[in-house]
């Protein structure tokens, strides 16, 4: 439609044809990044399996993941949770008695004990939760999907059936416990910072129960 002054006047079907056309164009841009981001989730998937299916990335005594493997893992976990808005949680896992264990009946007894509790946690444990030893006396579980107080009630269980996971040397019980650091990931944080906050936790809970212990 052309006015007396000679300007051209959009009628209302170009302007819809037009908003339409900017809605299309503006859509495929988006599916471009969703195709781009599956891509690229594909590949860091198959390198993350690539990985963990090398026997380089277990320990030797409890064939669990080790700490270069699960800290592979933490970081896919943590850019998933980025994307997702969907927090993990760890429980940072202290084996308690393992050097008085060693000390009284040899370091095969504390063997025993590290490799029948990485048994019982792997049960207990749903499928999609990595664990891995942290260290020699440290464990560390990944909870997907997990939020800080589902956490709590996972680190109650397991303490729980630690006196039912009774480990015998001979006819002796060789009795231990666990303390539990929980840390939930706040979005967008380093996992260097969740992981301090796992160590406090994990410290402030051993003072708890030497004090409750005497």
């Amino acid at each position: 439609q052309i006015t007396d002054k000679g300007m051209i006047l959009m009628s209302q079907d170009d302007v819809l044809l037009s908003e339409l056309q900017k809605t299309i164009t503006d859509l495929e841009i988006e599916l471009k990044k969703k195709n781009d981001e599956v891509n690229y989730l594909n590949r860091e998937i198959n390198a993350l399996k690539d990985m963990l299916r090398n026997e380089s990335f277990k320990d030797d005594l409890t064939g669990l993941y080790n700490k270069i493997a699960i800290e592979s893992i933490l970081h896919y976990k943590k850019n998933r949770a980025d994307r997702s808005k969907k927090p993990f949680t760890i429980l940072l896992i202290d084996i308690d008695r393992i050097n008085q264990i060693n000390e009284q009946h040899g370091v095969f007894a504390g063997d025993m004990v590290l490799r029948d509790f990485a048994d019982n946690l792997m049960r207990l444990l749903r499928s999609e939760d990595a664990i891995a030893r942290w260290s020699e006396d440290k464990f560390i579980s990944i909870l997907s999907d997990c939020y800080y107080f589902d956490a709590e009630v996972v680190a109650k269980k397991i303490k729980f059936f630690i006196k039912e996971w009774e480990v015998k040397l001979d006819n002796t019980i060789l009795d231990y416990w666990v303390n539990i650091g929980i840390s939930q990931y706040n979005m967008n944080e380093t996992l260097d910072s969740m992981l301090d906050r796992a160590e406090v936790n994990l410290k402030s809970e051993k003072d708890k129960a030497n004090l409750f212990r005497g």
